[in-house]
């Protein structure tokens, strides 16, 4: 099966200890059932240590200590298994982050995900026009290649489409934002940014910080129209592609690209406006900075299904 990724995908590397949004500390870990034969197999030290720190309890995960950190991440901030016993003995959701998987007829699409704060660094930062890579033959993708369902076709060639709304250059983003809506039917007033701050305080929330920033939103005179500031152009087309690549294939199963197109939109405002309202409080910002209220949006929206299930209704 060929696997297309972005053109930005071989970029990435974990940078490990450098990290300070560790993926190991405050995410319960299950382990596949094939990774937990290999653990329950194991002898020696390290066999103990992975029987010990393992619950067996419906869905086998490790055991977080006390301050949320995966027992086998150590002082150094570094996996004693990778360590120890190589990457091939990670269970397989350590091996995936933090990338996803879209899976078609006969091919499949990966892409990194923003919840990692390297990844979205990269991902904010592109320079390049969005284009996806076939690993398989390095060769760049037109986005419109032929798919042996008919569906998937229309599908490869509507977010094609989007696409080059988005990177139309001879546009401003705000532009190819009202084109893009304009095509769904979708009516400009959607995201008041008072509303939309509501919409997101009513999701399940897991860090204060994201709710002390979404009700500060919510009382600034920070409009949509921060969409359009040309320092946060690169990023907001970035983002626009980012959030269709990865929830729009969910319109093959449900038929409804508008409320994929809304929630890479409001996704897109919500994280620009507060690296608007990071600029007038502090005089200026940093790349770091765009990319931190992106990885925040997706640890706090993106990675819980019920959060992401909920906006495609609301919105």
């Amino acid at each position: 099966m060929m696997t297309f990724v972005p053109n930005y995908y071989s970029k990435f590397s974990c940078i490990a200890e450098k990290c300070t949004h560790n993926c190991c500390i405050g995410w319960e870990i299950d382990i596949d059932e094939e990774t937990l034969g290999k653990y329950m197999h194991m002898g020696g030290t390290m066999g103990k240590r992975l029987k010990a720190g393992i619950s067996f309890d419906e869905t086998p995960h490790f055991v977080l200590s006390a301050d949320e950190r995966c027992p086998f991440l150590n002082s150094r901030g570094l996996c004693d298994i990778i360590a120890e016993c190589g990457e091939d003995h990670l269970c397989e959701i350590c091996k995936m982050h933090p990338r996803f998987v879209n899976t078609y007829s006969e091919f499949c699409e990966m892409g990194l995900g923003l919840c990692c704060e390297e990844a979205a660094r990269i991902i904010v930062s592109e320079e390049m026009d969005f284009s996806l890579v076939c690993e398989e033959l390095s060769e760049t993708d037109n986005l419109f290649r032929e798919a042996p369902l008919l569906v998937e076709a229309e599908f490869l060639s509507e977010r094609a489409e989007i696409f080059e709304i988005i990177q139309n250059r001879s546009l401003s983003v705000a532009q190819n934002v009202s084109e893009l809506c304009g095509r769904y039917g979708i009516d400009m007033s959607f995201p008041d940014m008072s509303s939309l701050c509501e919409i997101y305080l009513s999701l399940e929330r897991l860090d204060h910080k994201w709710t002390e920033l979404l009700e500060e939103l919510s009382h600034s005179d920070i409009g949509a129209g921060c969409i359009g500031i040309s320092e946060f152009e690169r990023a907001s087309r970035n983002l626009l592609c980012y959030f269709i690549y990865r929830h729009s294939a969910e319109s093959l199963y449900d038929d409804d690209m508008e409320s994929k197109v809304k929630f890479a939109v409001a996704g897109t405002f919500i994280i620009i406006a507060l690296c608007e309202m990071h600029k007038e409080k502090s005089g200026n910002i940093a790349e770091t900075d765009i990319a931190e209220y992106a990885r925040m949006f997706s640890a706090e929206v993106e990675y819980s299904e019920e959060n992401t299930q909920m906006l495609f209704e609301i919105l």
